[in-house]
């Protein structure tokens, strides 16, 4: 177990790797605990304070929820039958904390059935200026492109 500084949580959020984006959301919650604590100064091996404490707690027991999770990687185009067209969607959105983007393949059978798959996601922290939700929605968009 790592210890409950600045420095352990870092080692726990990087030690989760995720190329595709598959545990974006979940590291993102760890890197705004992070962040709370540099905001704040707090020295790399001194104690987190007990807010940020409690947050990171919560955080750790609900990493153990992941082993549940099922993400099927065969996107299965030659499975599904003839198919009519397939498409790439993205979704881009952006709150006051950070901004992201998810990607599906949609792709439609010969009997117009629709299939959707995950594909990858993506997904930031907004920066610690002042800056517009618009205007982190248009960053969103230009990570989704």
């Amino acid at each position: 177990m790592k210890p409950r500084t600045r420095r352990g949580l870092l080692s726990t959020a990087n030690s989760m790797f995720g190329p595709l984006g598959f545990v974006a959301s979940v590291v993102l919650e760890a890197r705004c605990i992070y962040r709370s604590l540099c905001q704040q100064e707090i020295e790399w091996d001194e104690p987190m304070p007990e807010r940020e404490l409690r947050k990171w707690e919560m955080w750790l027991a609900s990493l153990s929820q992941l082993q549940h999770v099922g993400i099927s990687r065969c996107l299965g185009l030659s499975s599904y039958g003839g198919m009519q067209r397939c498409q790439l969607h993205y979704f881009a959105d952006a709150s006051i904390t950070v901004y992201g983007v998810v990607c599906f393949l949609r792709s439609v059978d010969n009997e117009n059935n629709v299939f959707c798959s995950f594909i990858m996601s993506k997904s930031h922290l907004a920066t610690q200026d002042e800056v517009s939700v618009p205007r982190l929605e248009l960053m969103a968009a230009v990570l989704a492109v």
